[in-house]
């Protein structure tokens, strides 16, 4: 199945300029921009939330393994939730 036929938006700046809204010319400069924006904001809105669920995960994972007495994968485990916590 197509991209055209999935309804999805372009994800190339070739395929933004061939947004064909009203049936008329491509999309314009600003048009494009304009999507390129959403798509970075889009984006940056989905690395914050997988920042945010690693980290919880990761802290869940950490509290599992130090009951399990595995001490070095716990503190492992604490610095991938550190990471994701100053990434969120």
């Amino acid at each position: 199945m197509s991209r055209k036929q999935k309804n999805e938006q372009p994800r190339t700046h070739a395929e933004a300029q061939r947004i064909d809204p009203v049936g008329g010319a491509p999309a314009s400069a600003s048009e494009t921009a304009e999507y390129v924006a959403e798509m970075c904001a889009e984006l940056r809105m989905l690395a914050e939330s997988s920042a945010e669920y690693i980290a919880s995960m990761s802290c869940e994972l950490a509290t599992l393994a130090s009951s399990a007495k595995l001490e070095r994968l716990s503190a492992l485990l604490d610095s991938v939730r550190q990471e994701a916590e100053s990434a969120a």
